[in-house]
């Protein structure tokens, strides 16, 4: 037998033992036979032991909420063409304000033309927010969404806007 096929096999035989032993069942190592099930001192360490249903949509909104802008306020914001706004899903920033909600009922059929999807920046409560998406007859997507960073890149003060591959719009 060459030396090659002794490290073939000595290879081929560590490699089997590795993946026998990582399939193998947990080893016992002591048993006083004084064994308890761990639901006994769940209580102790606050674990539910009951399933829980997975969270649905409102719950995520939940916890996202309140949503306060930092960099923007709601005001006049100017419009302009730009070309290198790089958007390939246009999106708009509005508040549960009332210059946002006009916006949006004026803007509203545009929007959904556009497939446009909204980032609610503010909005106080679950009511504000569901009073915004009932406002849209559920036809736009709106997501609760920080403000951060929109300001310094899109140059920009105030909301509502509109942001699409032509440029900025209110």
């Amino acid at each position: 037998m060459t030396r090659c096929m002794q490290a073939r096999i000595a290879l081929t035989l560590t490699l089997l033992t590795v993946t026998m032993s990582a399939r193998a069942e947990p080893k016992i190592v002591v048993d006083t036979g004084a064994t308890v099930p761990i639901e006994k001192y769940n209580h102790a360490l606050d674990v539910k032991t009951e399933p829980t249903r997975p969270p649905t949509f409102e719950d995520m909104v939940a916890r996202m909420l309140p949503a306060r802008p930092v960099e923007l306020t709601p005001g006049p914001q100017a419009g302009r063409a730009e070309k290198n706004v790089n958007v390939f899903i246009p999106f708009f920033l509005l508040g549960t304000d009332n210059l946002s909600l006009n916006w949006l009922e004026k803007n509203k059929n545009k929007l959904v033309e556009l497939k446009a999807v909204g980032y609610l920046i503010e909005a106080p409560n679950m009511e504000a927010w569901a009073n915004v998406i009932k406002r849209t007859n559920n036809r736009i997507r709106i997501q609760v969404a920080s403000d951060k960073g929109f300001a310094e890149r899109l140059q920009i003060q105030h909301y509502p806007v509109l942001v699409n591959s032509e440029g900025i719009w209110q």
